[in-house]
């Protein structure tokens, strides 16, 4: 990957609670939106907000794995809004609702 790209990946990962919105993204890398685009698309095959939903959810469900926390925490501190978005933003990805997927592949 290009190392810009690389550097968002990292930054993504790293603030999943800050604004990860185009044009701050687009700051953090120096690069106008257009290119920011361009190069998600290019390289990552999707837009860079569908890149960071799945981000975290990919980290909610981990959370979800691992610990205990309330649903509505761990929406929180994977920078979802409430509960509700977050539930079905993960639906949608994950085909399960958050709760059903703790209790399938919650870690024994």
């Amino acid at each position: 990957l290009p190392e810009k790209l690389e550097h968002l990946r990292q930054y993504i990962q790293a603030n999943l609670l800050g604004d990860l919105c185009n044009a701050s993204l687009a700051k953090t890398a120096c690069i106008s939106e257009a290119s920011l685009a361009r190069l998600f698309r290019n390289f990552l095959g999707r837009g860079s907000a569908q890149y960071v939903t799945e981000i975290r959810v990919r980290e909610a469900a981990r959370l979800l794995r691992e610990y205990t926390e309330t649903i509505d925490a761990i929406a929180a501190r994977t920078g979802f809004p409430n509960r509700f978005y977050f539930s079905r933003v993960f639906k949608k990805l994950t085909i399960h609702s958050p709760a059903d997927f703790r209790s399938k592949y919650r870690a024994a």
